[in-house]
């Protein structure tokens, strides 16, 4: 081989490898609302070759592309076409298509039969349409995300957190995509904003769960790990426990579990993980349901829990020992072993009432246990213990065998209990407050008409637990539980209801 076919070789091997490059960027940024300067380098080095049925081919793609220039390339695309033989604007079913109207069209008529230049007119003329036809839904595409590209003011990454308003713009932009319904934009555009927002682990949870519901399960298992091992710190767990769930799905239950053990390590007493883990486990070990119990049991040990977290883990080990064991004897004893430990939790209290409801016809008399020790035991504010006997009264009128208990059980909400009369106390000095006292709230009070009449319905508390830590306040308000964490279980067969809120809260302060 001499050295002119070698380097002819050479130079075709390296078109080759160009083509290859521009066909992948194209691929990585050609949807991009600024590609514009990637696609005027791939036009240009077209040019340069005087190919210009591939400059064609590529104005026929980015003409229907929503982007910042989309009118240059179209005047582009436009001008070109005139050069062009129609035949090459279109494909080949739609020309004849074309041809045959046209050849047709006022043969009717008198008039005499068209000549091939009056038809190719008339087919150009057809192109032409179709082509502003692409043209205005590009401009209107091309308007409608505008509203958000606008508000992009940091497209690129960076360590330091974004502001609420452009976290907002992005939730939108996302939102706006998903309605269009395109999967590839839709994709396109999740990853270029976790490019922006790649410390959000809300993102990476809503990219990975648009993933699966496409059953595009490769591309979420890599998406789980880049966010897992290269963006997310370890005290962010939400998308660690879904890849726990996704693992699970797909039968790696080893490296499920070693989730779970990893998350607890980084953040313990992590109450979503907990729970999930507890759960995890009676799934995998349905003829040993005590492996669930003891994971509950062994939270419930520890020395830093405070006494809203601990209620909470008491009240789902009394469901998994009755809807997994089926012992409800058990659960019940769960419940009044605790009851004098939280005496001031309203979620243990309407979970606990809730349970008997459940089982009124197995064991009445329970029911009655539970209200004596709530008239003696509980220590609830009085909106609280009077919704709790409203409660039951109608529950009485609607499953009691008779209404001998009725008058006696309201007779209860008469009588005055030490947190009625701290509360009486309160009212009495409000009454003539002060002026800095006149805006003072009891948090801890809900008014009736937040009590659920129907002990078949979940009871959710007023607000939830924090993903990262414990608090002392007996109902935490940051963000990171849903309300539906908090939860009675329904009766046996063992199917959970939640749908977990996650927080939006952003990137944590350094």
């Amino acid at each position: 081989m001499n050295s002119e076919s070698e380097s002819i070789i050479n130079m075709l091997t390296l078109l080759n490898l160009i083509h290859s490059v521009f066909g992948e960027g194209a691929d990585a940024v050609g949807l991009d609302f600024l590609s514009h300067v990637f696609w005027d380098k791939y036009l240009e080095f077209e040019e340069s070759r005087e190919a210009y049925d591939k400059v064609m081919n590529i104005l026929e793609r980015v003409i229907r592309i929503p982007m910042h220039q989309y009118a240059r390339y179209f005047e582009r695309y436009t001008q070109l076409s005139a050069t062009r033989s129609t035949s090459e604007l279109v494909p080949l079913e739609q020309y004849k298509q074309f041809v045959e109207e046209s050849t047709h069209e006022g043969q009717e008529t008198t008039l005499p039969a068209k000549s091939d230049e009056e038809i190719e007119v008339e087919v150009r003329g057809r192109i032409h349409q179709l082509s502003l036809e692409i043209y205005t839904k590009t401009q209107t595409e091309t308007n409608n995300r505008w509203i958000y590209e606008a508000e992009i003011k940091r497209p690129y990454f960076h360590v330091k957190p974004l502001d609420e308003h452009q976290l907002d713009n992005w939730r939108k932009y996302l939102d706006f995509e998903q309605i269009e319904n395109d999967p590839t934009r839709i994709q396109f555009l999740f990853e270029r904003c976790l490019v922006a927002c790649a410390l959000y682990e809300e993102f990476w949870e809503r990219y990975t769960t648009w993933l699966i519901s496409k059953t595009l399960y490769d591309d979420a298992k890599i998406a789980f790990l880049r966010a897992t091992t290269r963006f997310l710190p370890q005290d962010q767990p939400l998308v660690r426990l879904s890849l726990a769930i996704f693992e699970e799905q797909f039968g790696d239950i080893d490296s499920a579990r070693k989730r779970y053990k990893d998350i607890l390590q980084y953040v313990p007493n992590h109450l979503e993980t907990i729970w999930r883990f507890a759960q995890f486990e009676r799934r995998q070990n349905p003829s040993d349901p005590s492996v669930a119990e003891n994971i509950l049991l062994s939270q419930l040990n520890a020395d830093n829990l405070d006494k809203p977290t601990k209620a909470f883990l008491t009240v789902q080990r009394a469901n998994l020992v009755c809807y997994t064991q089926k012992n409800i004897s058990k659960a019940r004893e769960i419940y009044i072993e605790n009851s004098k430990e939280f005496s001031n939790v309203k979620y243990f209290w309407l979970n606990y009432f809730n349970f008997e409801y459940i089982h009124y016809d197995s064991c009445i008399e329970s029911l009655n246990i539970a209200l004596d020790l709530l008239h003696n035991t509980a220590d609830l504010p009085s909106e609280t213990f009077q919704g709790i006997h409203t409660r039951h009264l109608d529950f009485i009128l609607e499953r009691g065998v008779d209404v001998s208990s009725y008058f006696q059980s309201k007779s209860f909400m008469r009588q005055p209990t030490k947190s009625m009369d701290a509360n009486k106390k309160r009212v009495s000095l409000e009454e003539n407050p002060q002026p800095s006292k006149q805006t003072r709230i009891n948090a801890s009070t809900i008014p009736n008409s937040q009590i659920n009449p129907n002990p078949h319905n979940p009871i959710y508390p007023s607000s939830s637990f924090t993903h990262y830590s414990s608090t002392t306040n007996p109902w935490p308000t940051q963000p990171g539980y849903s309300q539906n964490m908090m939860m009675v279980q329904p009766p046996y067969p063992y199917q959970y209801q939640y749908q977990y809120q996650y927080s939006t809260s952003g990137y944590p302060n350094p």
